[in-house]
């Protein structure tokens, strides 16, 4: 079974909820970078909500039952709510779910941080979860 969550680091709470039928989420900390939240005196958080995301495949010669682990990678937020960069910050041990997480995850469209009521970018780390479908 394959679940989104993300790592907590600052602020406010973030939401993750389930992106398909077969993926599950959890309730975790906000996810942004201290040094972006501090430096811009942030009011609110970016949003990483995975409801309007596809999920990732495991991909053409992986093995669900074999290919398990966690990829962690940091998005940067753009103020349109759109992936602008990503980042790994720790490998799953399998670098093609680490690519197909990252694939999957840069398409998607986030709610913006914000200042001062206005729309700025921000870095948000998600960790998502490689596990077997559960049956």
């Amino acid at each position: 079974m394959k679940r989104l969550i993300p790592s907590g680091r600052l602020l406010a709470p973030l939401m993750l909820a389930a992106c398909a039928a077969t993926a599950h989420a959890q309730d975790a900390p906000a996810t942004t970078h201290p040094v972006a939240a501090d430096a811009m005196g942030l009011v609110k958080a970016a949003v990483v909500d995975m409801r309007n995301c596809s999920k990732a495949k495991y991909p053409p010669g992986t093995l669900p039952e074999v290919a398990r682990g966690t990829t962690f990678l940091s998005l940067l937020i753009g103020t349109d709510g759109a992936v602008l960069e990503s980042q790994l910050e720790r490998s799953s041990g399998h670098p093609q779910l680490d690519e197909a997480a990252r694939a999957a995850l840069s398409i998607c469209r986030f709610t913006p941080a914000q200042q001062n009521g206005q729309p700025v970018q921000q870095w948000a780390t998600v960790a998502y979860v490689w596990e077997p479908d559960a049956r």
